[in-house]
């Protein structure tokens, strides 16, 4: 017995090397290469991982839920550093934020803003209101953001040459020594000025979208087996842009360093990962048509994110021992079978999966670029033959963090891993088979056929899932799950569409108000600091300063002033003219000047009749309800 328990550990610890793509090797080559040879036992990968778990935990797991915060510009100063795969949108982090200009006026606002971990790929387009934004050099053009916008960029090499700088302002507190280096950020500086008509009132909503983190891949590496290119695993300055999932899973668990210290990702070495595995599924997703995009943060735990960047690739990581490895949902070849000779225990078997488990349909949830980034729910991938087994509709809505529809693309992806997900729903797991000693040999992720009639498992296809060994019994306990092989079809006949997009238009400056061909008229205020600032006599009308929110959404100081030489008895439209920077009175209706953009209206006003009284109003004729334009009213009387 105690040959058994020497050997068996000798066969488990090659076992974990051996590599996948349909070869495992029996128990006998193992103890026959392994004679004689002193083997040590290899690092558990779990040493990499912030959560311990057993082999084959994620397949068990319950999907993982990520958050769909990345297109909310947040000013967070103790984010954790954000890293974005893919090409996606985001709004990102600010680290800077103030205001400069001249001596008495704060005309400029800058805004410095993280976006990813670096370096990235390229940063492509600033949205500002959900409208894209072109620049020469620092300086936007184009209406409407020609000298009022400025950007300076920078895609997080490490060291930064130069601070960011647009070139406008002062930037109290922003120095050369602020370069951010190994981060993807931007400098943004905005104009404001109450008394221009070329600026902005308010913070536009920005949004940046990009070609993100860089990662490695080994068919692009001339040194693996079966590789040509450049790349290497360990030169991240050879690594390429990829919305691969199983590239950017590798390079996750391999992570990003900057000046020899680890910044993202799980930090394993080349050889604690079976990348065989990766290149494999990688292929799959590349015929699929299955890519990633979003965001993670390197404060998140390194497992769960491991399994959402998976997820979006329709796969799992799987734990083997010293080594991360994955499985992707895939038509597969059973490599061996179960006999009822192979049995030296007792299985367990269930019967189905839990009815609460069972489901025939998933809403599934992702990001799509014509909703402008934002997460949506999808078309329902429903597998009919269910429905009438089910007795009716079990439904559930899944979210899948990383999966997203970009513009023109097909959107089959999230159908497809909803629909397998379903599929998974239905399969009979877990199942424990305790086998002799020479199943030793074979893998989590290999499918094998079972031929036991007495289990309820004749001839049907299982996956490895976990196994382990009994050292005193030499019994192999390998974990499974069922496999049906007419389900690809199924799930790759599923459909979806996009769901509707709102229109969305919120004018960034006052000129955006006015539609094609229309003119815009005077300017009403909506609330003011002084509700009466208007007097008036026999001749002259006074205005105390005041200030006001126009209906373009602008504030203004109006000044203090004062109109001489007027009628008495007679009703005015007092004006602010915003090119002369000047009151007036003009006798109403005063119909010409309210018709024109150039003036705010500040009220109806009455002067006094010689006699000191003032003149009455007059009756409205039927069905005139009276009222209008800014209220009217004479001198100090309160208006009922």
């Amino acid at each position: 017995m105690a040959k058994i328990a020497t050997y068996a550990a000798i066969a488990i610890s090659l076992a974990a090397a051996i590599p996948t793509g349909g070869t495992s090797l029996t128990a006998t080559t193992l103890l026959s290469s392994a004679l004689g040879t002193s083997v040590a036992v290899a690092s558990a990968i779990a040493a990499g991982f912030s959560v311990a778990a057993s082999i084959g935990a994620g397949l068990l797991a319950k999907k993982p839920s990520g958050g769909g915060t990345q297109t909310d510009w947040s000013a967070d100063p103790n984010a954790s550093i954000p890293i974005l795969f893919g090409r996606t949108g985001v709004a990102g982090n600010i680290v800077y934020r103030k205001g400069s200009g001249d001596a008495d006026k704060n005309k400029y606002e800058t805004i410095t803003t993280v976006m990813s971990l670096g370096p990235v790929a390229s940063i492509d387009t600033l949205y500002c209101d959900r409208k894209p934004v072109s620049f020469s050099g620092t300086s936007a053009i184009g209406a409407p953001y020609s000298e009022r916008l400025w950007m300076a960029s920078q895609l997080g090499a490490c060291p930064e040459a130069a601070s960011l700088n647009t070139g406008v302002g002062n930037k109290p507190g922003w120095t050369a020594a602020h370069k951010l280096s190994g981060l993807a950020a931007d400098q943004v500086s905005l104009l404001y000025d109450a008394k221009g008509k070329n600026t902005f009132t308010t913070e536009p909503q920005m949004l940046r979208v990009g070609h993100w983190v860089l990662a490695y891949d080994a068919r692009e590496d001339s040194t693996y087996p079966g590789g040509s290119g450049p790349q290497r695993a360990n030169d991240e300055t050879t690594w390429q842009w990829s919305n691969n999932p199983y590239v950017v899973g590798v390079t996750w668990a391999l992570g990003w360093h900057q000046n020899g210290k680890r910044r993202g990702g799980v930090g394993l070495r080349p050889d604690q990962i079976d990348i065989g595995s990766f290149v494999e599924a990688s292929n799959i997703a590349d015929l699929n048509g299955w890519t990633l995009g979003g965001q993670v943060t390197s404060r998140d735990d390194k497992w769960e994110v491991m399994k959402v960047i998976l997820q979006a690739g329709g796969g799992e990581p799987i734990r083997d021992g010293a080594i991360l490895s994955c499985l992707i949902q895939a038509p597969r070849v059973s490599i061996a079978t179960i006999g009822a000779g192979d049995l030296i225990g007792k299985a367990s078997v269930p019967r189905s999966r839990p009815r609460k488990e069972r489901i025939n349909g998933i809403i599934p949830k992702y990001r799509s670029e014509e909703h402008f980034w934002e997460q949506v729910s999808g078309t329902v991938a429903r597998i009919s033959a269910y429905v009438a087994e089910d007795g009716g509709t079990r439904t559930q809505e899944i979210e899948y963090p990383l999966v997203q529809v970009e513009t023109g693309a097909d959107v089959s992806q999230p159908t497809q891993l909803a629909g397998y997900d379903v599929e998974l729903s239905r399969e009979r797991m877990p199942i424990s088979l305790p086998l002799k000693l020479r199943w030793i040999g074979y893998r989590s992720g290999d499918c094998i056929t079972c031929a036991i009639t007495e289990l309820g498992l004749e001839n049907v296809q299982l996956i490895i899932i976990k196994r382990s060994l009994d050292p005193g019994s030499g019994a192999v306990t390998l974990t499974v799950r069922t496999e049906d092989p007419n389900k690809h079809a199924r799930v790759f006949a599923l459909t979806g569409d996009l769901p509707p997009t709102t229109a969305f238009e919120r004018p960034a400056l006052p000129s955006d108000y006015i539609s094609e061909g229309q003119a815009r008229a005077v300017y009403r205020i909506i609330s003011q600091t002084n509700p009466y600032p208007v007097t008036s006599d026999a001749d002259s009308i006074s205005i105390v300063a005041f200030s006001a929110v126009l209906d373009d959404g602008r504030s203004i100081t109006f000044p203090s002033g004062s109109i001489e030489d007027l009628s008495a008895g007679t009703e005015y439209v007092v004006l602010w003219s915003l090119s002369a920077q000047a009151y007036s009175a003009v006798v109403s209706p005063a119909i010409e000047v309210l018709g024109s953009p150039d003036y705010v209206l500040i009220r109806y006003v009455t002067t006094q009749n010689p006699d000191g009284t003032y003149p009455g109003t007059p009756t409205a004729p039927g069905g005139d309800g009276g009222g209008g334009g800014g209220g009217r009213y004479t001198g100090n009387e309160a208006i009922p």
